[in-house]
């Protein structure tokens, strides 16, 4: 099964690879919603919520100050 399907997006003219990198690039910039053509209609993904890539950071900081101790 793959992205497209499970995002609904059959008909859309982008690959799955290029689905997930305008995800990907949406993350990063911290975009909470995303368009994408589908046949005749629009799809829109929305990300709500924190960043989970500054979640992670933080994790990561909080990990290496525990090691030191």
């Amino acid at each position: 099964m793959g992205v497209k399907h499970i995002l609904g997006l059959d008909d859309c003219p982008l690959t799955d690879g290029e689905i997930m990198q305008k995800i990907a690039e949406a993350q990063k910039k911290d975009v909470r919603v995303i368009e994408f053509p589908n046949g005749g209609r629009t799809v829109r993904l929305s990300f709500k919520g924190i960043n989970p890539k500054g979640i992670m950071k933080d994790y990561e900081q909080r990990d290496e100050d525990f090691s030191k101790n």
